[in-house]
């Protein structure tokens, strides 16, 4: 398992942590909890969001990382693994090296003298500029789409309800 985590801090467009990710105090429980099932946590992951300009706000994220990675090992998970996501928006080739640098001296930095296995997703990187269409409108009319509490697609924008809390299932 790889447990999602909540992150703050970030002016993203599509802002994916009220959707997805835990608070530091339910990964804690959720730490515990796969430790009295016997399910290991291998890793770590967040998602900043899509479309940030900034990456400051990741060294306070990459902190709280490093305290749940210490906190899983703690517990006996074989915490190794750190996925950080994507969603930064470099303009042009220079800011995503500069981007890269802050991210791999952040890394370095708070996870220093930690063998751990990191995994980036630079999708809005690559996929930018990749293609324009040009169209012409030829008519446009008014509609409306049903939609039940789930929302109407699997889009990130789709949320009825920002906060649930965490809760145990017996099956």
């Amino acid at each position: 398992l790889i447990l999602r985590i909540r992150v703050e801090g970030f002016e993203a467009l599509v802002d994916l942590n009220k959707k997805f990710g835990a608070d530091i105090v339910t990964s804690k429980l959720i730490f515990h909890e796969a430790a009295k099932l016997g399910t290991e946590i291998h890793g770590i992951s967040f998602h900043i969001g899509s479309g940030v300009d900034n990456c400051r706000p990741m060294v306070g994220t990459l902190q709280t990382a490093r305290t749940l990675l210490d906190y899983g090992r703690l517990l006996g998970h074989p915490v190794q693994i750190l996925d950080i996501g994507g969603g930064f928006l470099p303009t042009n080739d220079r800011s995503f090296l500069k981007t890269g640098h802050f991210i791999e001296n952040t890394l370095s930095t708070c996870f220093e003298g930690i063998t751990l296995a990191v995994i980036a997703e630079p999708g809005r990187f690559l996929v930018t500029n990749a293609q324009y269409v040009a169209t012409r409108v030829n008519q446009k009319r008014e509609g409306y789409m049903r939609a039940d509490i789930w929302g109407p697609t699997c889009c990130s924008f789709d949320i009825i309800e920002v906060f649930s809390g965490f809760f145990y299932l017996s099956v």
